[in-house]
Order: C-alpha cells, then structure tokens, then sequence
C-alpha cells in the first residue's frame, strides 16, 4: 500500500467519523424492519438460544451474531445495534476503495467511488440502523475486492477468500449467490486454462454450498410471515401474469435511480457525453414517458415511500397512518431526479457498450466478473420483485465501478469541484435526513410509551408498524391472553382499523385530535405526529 492509498483510507475513516458525529446514533428505538432481527439477539442474550423471526425473509447468521457480539459487550440496545452496523458500514467504503484500486482504479478515482457509494442516501441512512442491507453490502464489497483482485493477479487464494466472505454475505441476504455466479463468468475470460477451469470448479462449488445451506436453513427455520420466505416463493407463480409494462417501467426506474446515484461520480471522472449518449438518453426519455402513460405507476428514480425520495430519508413516516401525499413541489423535483438519472444512465449504458467492444475492458476476467455480479442481482430484482430502491445498493456499486472504468483520459479543470459539491451535497442530505429518520422514531416511541403509561392497553393502540412489531409482535407476552402474535397484531398481521386509540401522521376520519407532538426536522415533509382518539 503506498502513501497515498494510506492518506485516502485515512480520509475516508475520518469521514466517517464525522458522519457518526453529526448525525448521533444514540436512540434506543427500533426503524423499519429491524427489530426482527434485534429479538434474535436479545434472545441469545437472555439464553433462549438461537431463533430467526418468521418475520425475516432470510437468515441473517452473520448478521445477528455480530449484533450479538456487540450486544454482549455494550449491553443489548438498538443504539448499541446500530453501532453494529455502522463498522460493517466502514468495513464496506474501505472495501469499495479496495476493490476499485484492484480493478485499475487511480487512487482519486478510487476515493471519489468509495465517497459515493458511502454517501449513497440509502446506504447512509441504512447503516443508522440494524438492518441487513449494511452488512451484505459490506461483506458484498470484500468478496468483490478478493474475487477481481484474485483474477486480475492470478492468485488463487486471493478468489477463494472473495468466495468466502461471499458466503458469509450469503448467511445475511441469499442473494449474495449473485458473487460467485459473476466469478463464473469472469472465469471464461481467463486465458489460462488451468485458472479458467479451477475458477469454475470454485464458483459452481460456492454456489452448491450456498442452495445446501438455503435448504438447511428453510427445514429448520420455517420462515412464513407476509415477509418470509414461503411468501416470495408463492409471488414467482405469479411472475409470468404480470403485464410487461410493470417490467418495463421497473427497469427504466431501476436504471434513474442507479443513473441518479452515480452523477458524482461520471461529473468526476466520467467521459464526456457523445452524440450517441445524447440519442440514447432521448430515447429512454421518450419510453419512459409513453410507459408512464400506460403502466401503473410513473417511471420515478426517487418514488414515494421508498428509503430516498423527495420528502424524506428512510421512509419512516408510512409505516404510521395518514401519510400525507407528494405535494405538486415534490412531484417536480422527483421529474427533475428522474431526467438527470436517465441521461447519467445512458452514458452509464455507453460505457458499458464501450467495454463490450472487441478488446474492450469488459472483456477482461475482473470486469467480467463485475458484471456478471450486476446482472445475477438485476435478475433477482426481477424474479423476486424487489422493485424497491434499498435491493438496489448492488447495482449502485457496480454503476459506480463501470463509471470508472477506464478513466485515465483527462477531464475539464471544472468537474471535480463540482463533483465534490455534489458529494457535499448528498452528505447534508444524508446526514439531516438519517437525523430526521431518529427524530421522528423517538417521537413515534415516547408518545406510545407516554399512552402505555397513562393506561391505554397495547392491543387498543395502533403505534405504528415498527412500534406493534417490536412491542407486540417479537413479545407476544405483552399480547391480551388469547390473542396470536400471526394474527392479532394491529399493523403488522391485522387491520388497524377502528382501533379505540392511534397515532397518525396526519387527522383521521373517526377520530378527534387529543394532541399533537412536534418535534425537530430539517427537511422531511412532516414535523409533527398526532395522537387520535376515536369518537
């Protein structure tokens, strides 16, 4: 490692100090989904063993026990789970850093990538939190730094230990069986047909590991929740009766968000734009407009209630009823998201055109690899349905490594100041829209708390998802005698409807205002929750 890379991986610790700094990860309230993930540790924690939800649509291993390691050293709490992820989080952006200096990457080339994959909104926003996306992301980048490092050296362990921390993703998020299906790939390219065949023994073997394992897991651990396993597997009879259209229009979002998510990057370092980008970013303008016309929803790179959008990070306030709606503000400002990621996805679609040609670098074993990586998560995208930005931090990785890809060619004096204010600016966002996310959580947890309190019963209360989940569904103890957890739990495994007491985003019909919480906010499009009681 030389003093430069020494210098860059010093920076981006500091960085990410500062980020943990700024925003202050101590709240001790669950977000999203994550609290069924954190009763798994507390149950190991109190000695009731081992156990995955039936909630969880996966087996996280890896990820519960390393919340547990943290967990038995600073005592179980969600900020001390969340500290968790926050060094999976850095263990990630320095492994993207590795990983682009192994495909090539100079060492500014290498940071600005590892800047932006770090300041990616969801994967900042998402490593303020227990949630697996984090720590696939990062054990997902170490396999990918040791697979295109093994392959561009030819070193043999180097890939077997990218292979490893591929099933060590893997035991957080099945579909790590994206990593060696992309070495697979890369290994055609090898010109050594001892290296070509070994790496193929290899990936073909990882991947056989991998469904042994998923079919272990599925007989001990017979997941079943609206979440679960069993729930994605019915959803694939359906895949074939779905209109093309809703394909379509997942695709065309799919690639504004990616194209969205790497402008820092291509302003950096990215070519500049041909005749045939702007031909092509016109293009997929137009189908994106007439599929807007005719599909169900509008094609969006930021949609509403997903992780990033217009009016908040994190996607906290649907999972509370009376979500107000986007204001006609916030439609245009995601029409203008929208415009910038298809035209930075249309130069990303050039240079990936550009490696593909005879000699191109795409031809070449890493990058193969890469983008065999890409379309394995793609595909799952789309057989599975995760038509959902947080599914889509994979594909952000490997747009921002194809945006490198061969940059050595000179850019204009102009576009690195400017790609750095734009880094500045996903940070600010970053940072006030994760410090809004826990403003709102705490507000969310007191007001049920100070409700529980004056003696309204937990069954009579919708608090939300996040609140009955870890409340009501991980202890079903504190469920009434008679009343099942899969049944019986407003908002998660029931209708919340007509429940004596609520607390909402907004005024329901039916009920009257006994008062509202406001509580800090930087940008997020709400700023006050309110207590209902029905007439």
């Amino acid at each position: 490692m030389s003093r430069d890379d020494v210098r860059a991986v010093a920076a981006l610790v500091v960085a990410w100090v500062v980020a943990v700094v700024l925003v202050d990860p101590r709240a001790d309230v669950s977000l999203l989904d994550d609290w069924c993930y954190a009763i798994s540790v507390e149950q190991i924690l109190n000695g009731q063993g081992f156990h995955v939800s039936p909630w969880s649509s996966t087996l996280p291993l890896v990820h519960i026990w390393w919340g547990t390691l943290f967990a038995w050293l600073g005592g179980f709490s969600f900020t001390t789970l969340r500290v968790s992820t926050l060094v999976f989080w850095l263990l990630g952006t320095l492994s993207a850093y590795g990983g682009l200096r192994a495909l090539g990457a100079s060492v500014v080339a290498a940071s600005i990538g590892a800047a932006t994959v770090a300041l990616y909104p969801n994967m900042f926003v998402l490593a303020f939190s227990y949630m697996t996306d984090v720590p696939f992301m990062a054990l997902t980048l170490a396999s990918v730094w040791g697979l295109v490092a093994g392959l561009r050296q030819g070193h043999e362990r180097t890939t077997v230990v990218g292979l490893c921390f591929a099933v060590l993703a893997f035991l957080v998020r099945p579909v790590a069986i994206a990593l060696p299906a992309g070495l697979f790939l890369g290994a055609f390219a090898l010109p050594n047909p001892h290296l070509r065949r070994r790496a193929i023994v290899c990936s073909l073997a990882t991947i056989v590991v991998m469904a042994v394992a998923s079919s272990a897991a599925t007989r001990l651990f017979p997941w079943g929740g609206d979440g679960g396993v069993q729930y994605r597997v019915m959803r694939l009879s359906f895949i074939f009766l779905v209109p093309p259209m809703v394909y379509v229009e997942a695709g065309l979002s799919m690639l504004a968000h990616v194209g969205l998510a790497i402008v820092p990057v291509l302003v950096a370092l990215g070519p500049a734009p041909r005749r045939a980008t702007w031909i092509g970013a016109a293009v997929l303008l137009a189908v994106a407009f007439v599929t807007s016309h005719f599909a169900e929803s509008a094609v969006s790179a930021l949609k509403f209630a997903h992780t990033t959008s217009i009016e908040e990070l994190g996607a906290a306030r649907p999972l509370l009823q009376g979500a107000p709606g986007r204001t006609v503000a916030g439609a245009a400002c995601a029409i203008a998201a929208t415009v910038i990621g298809l035209v930075a996805g249309a130069v990303l679609c050039g240079r990936i055109a550009d490696g593909l040609r005879r000699g191109g670098w795409l031809r070449t074993p890493a990058w193969a690899c890469v983008a065999g990586f890409g379309l394995g998560s793609a595909g799952l995208c789309f057989v599975l349905w995760f038509f959902y930005d947080r599914y889509y931090l994979p594909l952000v990785v490997v747009g921002v490594a194809f945006a490198l890809a061969d940059a050595a060619a000179p850019v204009a004096s102009w576009r690195r100041p400017v790609a750095a204010g734009l880094l500045a600016l996903m940070a600010f966002v970053d940072v006030t829209g994760t410090r809004d996310m826990l403003a709102y959580a705490r507000a969310v947890e007191a007001t049920a708390a100070e409700l529980r309190a004056a003696g309204v019963p937990e069954i009579d209360l919708d608090a939300g998802y996040v609140e009955n989940g870890w409340r009501l569904y991980a202890h079903p103890e504190r469920l009434p005698p008679g009343k099942d957890p899969t049944l019986d739990v407003p908002h998660v495994t029931s209708k919340a409807d007509g429940l004596p007491w609520v607390i909402a985003n907004t005024p329901l019909a039916g009920y009257r205002v006994d008062r509202t919480v406001e509580f800090p906010t930087w940008w997020a499009y709400t700023d006050r929750i309110y207590v209902l009681r029905r007439n």
